[in-house]
Order: structure tokens, then C-alpha cells, then sequence
């Protein structure tokens, strides 16, 4: 990627390598407490598309999937969990057409 690409905020420090991240995206807020990391990304695509990208691409990366929700097109949950860790992915359609809001909460049980 060009530098700049993923918009002014970075991801946090230590931003575990095992977790989705879309292709593109722009990152819209970051949350960083007691163990738990709180994302939200912007990204363009639509809801269906990137909840199947996501699910696949986790269970490749050795999550297991505890939960998987759908509302017809406009929104959408995954929940996995990894040993101690929990991730739960949210998206909703965005404000623009062919936006969508990706929310990623990370929880660690061990701090």
C-alpha cells in the first residue's frame, strides 16, 4: 500500500496479526482499555460480501467461530474466540451508499 492509505489513525500497538482486516479501509476510531482493543473502520463494500470474507478468512487464521448473525443486508455479527482471546466483528451498513462500518472488538481474558 501507498503510505497514508489507511487514513490518519494507525492501528493500535500491538494490533494482533491474526485478526480480519479488510484490503482497504480507513480507521474512524480507536478504544485501547483494560485488555480490551475497540476498532472502527470504514470501509467501502457491502455488508454480505466482506461478513463472508471475514468469516472465512478467521477460521483460516484459527479462530472459532461462537456466533453468527444476520439482518437482511444492513447489518451483521461474528463473534470467535482464540485460547483467552475474544473477537467479535460487527458491520453495518455505512451513511454512504456502498459503505459499510466495521466494528472490531478484541478482548484478552488474561490481562
Amino acid at each position: 500500500g501507498v503510505p497514508g492509505d489507511a487514513g490518519p489513525l494507525p492501528l493500535p500497538a500491538g494490533f494482533p496479526g491474526d485478526v480480519y482486516l479488510p484490503p482497504r479501509y480507513e480507521i474512524d476510531s480507536v478504544l485501547d482499555m483494560d485488555g480490551t482493543t475497540m476498532v472502527n473502520l470504514r470501509v467501502s463494500g457491502q455488508v454480505d460480501a466482506l461478513f463472508a470474507d471475514a468469516g472465512g478468512a478467521m477460521t483460516r487464521l484459527g479462530w472459532q467461530r461462537t456466533l453468527s448473525r444476520r439482518d437482511a443486508g444492513h447489518s451483521a455479527v461474528l463473534a470467535f474466540e482464540k485460547g483467552p482471546r475474544t473477537a467479535v466483528l460487527s458491520f453495518a451498513r455505512g451513511h454512504g451508499a456502498g459503505d459499510v462500518t466495521l466494528g472490531l472488538q478484541l478482548h484478552d481474558r488474561q490481562q
